[in-house]
């Protein structure tokens, strides 16, 4: 029996980061066997309960087993990314207007959480940039054992958004 393991950092969903947080990330280890998948979360603010209703959302799908099970956890992580990365990016960017638009003496505050944001932003993409690597190996992974090529577009569409 073979095992495809993989670890991820995936990002907390909110809406912003307060003026003191910083980004906070949490390690998941998935553990994919033939028939089925085990996943540790190494911090339980994450529930895994959006990813199962994605897994129940996904209707016929489920008859392929383990993998529509990795495409399931790996999307909602892919979809966290990019929601978080926006929202950064949006509030970092109102922030920037604000500064433009305050005297140079009232904007030292905004320049500090702008420098905390953009370093949660690197911190991010740092988290993000190894995903791509994993939906590829898990891809040739799939080919090389002769995976079911009816779940090829669903790995090509979460390789094109990782």
């Amino acid at each position: 029996m073979s095992a495809v393991s993989a670890a991820v950092e995936q990002p907390p969903v909110v809406d912003n980061v307060e003026q003191d947080e910083e980004l906070a990330l949490a390690k998941v280890s998935s553990f994919v066997f033939p028939r089925g998948m085990v996943s540790v979360w190494y911090d339980d603010r994450f529930g895994f309960d959006e990813i199962i209703d994605r897994w129940n959302e996904a209707g016929n799908l489920g008859r392929h087993g383990s993998p529509m099970l990795v495409h399931g956890m790996l999307d909602y992580i892919v979809d966290g990314y990019f929601h978080r990365t926006q929202s950064l990016d949006d509030e970092i960017e109102e922030l920037e207007d604000e500064v433009l638009e305050q005297h140079a003496g009232t904007t030292r505050g905004l320049q500090r959480r702008i420098y905390r944001l953009r370093k949660s932003l690197v911190r991010l993409r740092r988290a993000v940039v190894p995903m791509r690597e994993v939906v590829a190996s898990i891809m040739r992974h799939r080919r090389e054992t002769d995976g079911d090529p009816s779940l090829d577009p669903w790995f090509d569409d979460l390789y094109d958004h990782s």
